[in-house]
């Protein structure tokens, strides 16, 4: 009698640890993003920090793609160093400086993106960004990406640069374009704002061969100033 119980007590073990060491496998092997279950070598996600903890996205250390919705300050700061990491989406986020100085790590990174953001970009530096767009958001200390040497496009789209685009009887006003005359390396530009009032900055990038502007965004006179400065303008209908 005392031999079966051993024996039962055994296989109870042995059951017991195949189920943790199932448990262990499958969250080593799978990430829960948003109520489904991803594996964990998974390419791209797109999680809502409302519904998804940070350590489930930090399992996915393969990403090449993120649409990060829903962070508040300090959240980015949690992320791991995802190092294979190329395209982040910030969407209806907040994001403080030391937010902005996690996301320089992903040292992969080539585009970030933002929409109805809130970013302090200070002290932001990643040598392989190449791209920057801005959808109704606010950034502050947007001249520290001027220290990203492989910077070439900047799309920014009715949103609030620091003092110099700002928002006037409801309108998207660059009242300074100061800020960009530190992107020597830029060659590409788009500004979708109502009315661009001072171009200085623009003409002295000294690499940008293309503007493309809101239609009736800029004056006359200050289109001829800026193709006097070997800088194509392309006027768009921005909707």
């Amino acid at each position: 009698m005392k031999t079966k119980k051993v024996i039962a007590v055994i296989i109870s073990v042995f059951i017991f640890l195949g189920l943790v060491s199932g448990v262990v496998y499958f969250n080593k092997t799978y990430a829960r993003i948003d109520g489904e279950y991803y594996k964990t070598d998974v390419k791209y996600i797109h999680p809502h920090l409302t519904y998804t903890k940070i350590m489930e996205i930090n399992k996915c250390t393969e990403l090449e793609e993120m649409m990060l919705a829903a962070a508040e300050e300090n959240d980015i700061s949690r992320l791991t160093d995802f190092k294979k990491l190329s395209n982040l989406y910030l969407t209806v986020s907040k994001a403080n400086s030391s937010d902005s100085k996690k996301i320089s790590t992903f040292s992969n990174l080539s585009e970030l993106s933002l929409f109805r953001t809130v970013i302090d970009l200070e002290g932001f530096n990643n040598s392989n960004l190449s791209c920057i767009i801005s959808l109704y958001s606010e950034i502050e200390h947007f001249d520290s990406l001027a220290n990203c040497s492989s910077l070439r496009k900047m799309v920014i789209t009715e949103s609030i640069v620091d003092d110099s685009i700002i928002i006037s009887d409801g309108k998207f006003v660059m009242k300074n374009s100061g800020f960009l005359s530190a992107f020597d390396n830029v060659t590409e530009l788009k500004i979708y704002v109502d009315s661009i009032e001072d171009i200085t900055g623009i003409c002295e990038m000294d690499s940008l061969k293309e503007l493309k502007i809101h239609k009736g965004s800029v004056s006359d006179k200050k289109k001829g100033l800026l193709e006097d400065s070997g800088i194509k303008i392309i006027e768009e209908q921005f909707d």
